[in-house]
């Protein structure tokens, strides 16, 4: 479906193909990764905020990978365990050593004290938006 909505978008505007990203928050978070490991061949990288890579992942090529976690976030613990619904929800540490494993540039960046949300400048003193932009703008496939 993704790769379905860039393809619709290139038809209307350009689209610079060597520069897609797929960037999430928690559940959409899961489903970057998911692009990441499924789909490397249409992202050039991936941006997460708070949702680990969980399941089978095995990309076509190296995919780049910013993950950004909270250290108070009792939804999606760096520590692992279960998600909200029940699944399981693997340590952080392990995640991203998945990701190291199949090459491409990976970052982890862990903010003192942030919650489950989208962090702003003004009311967490970090900007998600600046950071998670800084990393897939060098990004090329």
């Amino acid at each position: 479906f993704a790769g379905d909505v860039v393809d619709a978008v290139a038809q209307e505007h350009p689209v610079d193909r060597a520069r897609v990203y797929a960037s999430g928050w928690s559940g959409g978070g899961f489903m970057a990764h998911r692009l990441g490991c499924d789909a490397a061949d249409r992202f050039a990288a991936i941006a997460v905020l708070h949702a680990p890579l969980r399941g089978p992942c095995d990309p076509s090529r190296p995919v780049d990978v910013l993950q950004l976690a909270g250290g108070a976030d009792d939804v999606l613990p760096a520590a692992g365990g279960t998600t909200p619904d029940g699944g399981p929800l693997p340590p952080l540490r392990s995640a991203m050593r998945r990701w190291r494993e199949r090459g491409g540039r990976v970052e982890l960046v862990r903010v003192r004290g942030g919650g489950h949300s989208w962090w702003t400048e003004e009311a967490d003193g970090f900007d998600a938006n600046a950071r998670l932009w800084a990393f897939l703008a060098a990004a090329e496939r």
